[in-house]
């Protein structure tokens, strides 16, 4: 696990809130009995706010999950957090690719988390599609300067 969330591809800020996330040490709104906002996800409108919700099962962040597996060709990703360190080291070994795929993982933790603080701290929301655009680019530069004569589908 600790290969997987902290490696140097890995932008910081998206290791430390996926090292939190893993941990459930996010403030998840299951996770603040005192909070004054009511329990319910954000991003899809549907279920209670909890980690396995937000990150595994809400329509929203499958979404972003789903561009962002596709964009770099992977296959079934596992719901759930505890299965992704397995399902990487088992598809990718310890190559490149691992810590590619990792930093794609790390990231789209992040960015959900981000997209949620946003709706309910700024009143802005952003589609899917939307935010993905924007960690492509981060993520993108961010390999090329790690690995510049590795190449992603664009």
């Amino acid at each position: 696990m600790h290969r997987f969330i902290w490696n140097r591809i890995n932008i910081q800020k998206h290791s430390f809130i996926s090292w939190l996330m893993v941990h459930d040490k996010l403030q998840t709104l299951d996770n603040m009995k005192w909070s004054y906002i009511p329990n319910h996800c954000c991003l899809c409108m549907m279920a209670e706010e909890n980690r396995a919700h937000l990150f595994f099962v809400c329509k929203w962040s499958r979404e972003l999950l789903r561009l962002s597996s596709d964009w770099l060709r992977l296959t079934s990703i596992p719901a759930r957090h505890a299965h992704w360190i397995r399902w990487v080291l088992h598809a990718f070994g310890r190559k490149r690719r691992f810590k590619v795929v990792g930093a794609l993982l790390t990231a789209v933790i992040y960015e959900i988390w981000k997209e949620r603080n946003n709706r309910i701290f700024r009143n802005c929301a952003q589609t899917p599609n939307n935010v993905f655009s924007v960690m492509k680019k981060k993520l993108t530069h961010r390999f090329a300067y790690c690995y510049p004569d590795f190449r992603l589908a664009h």
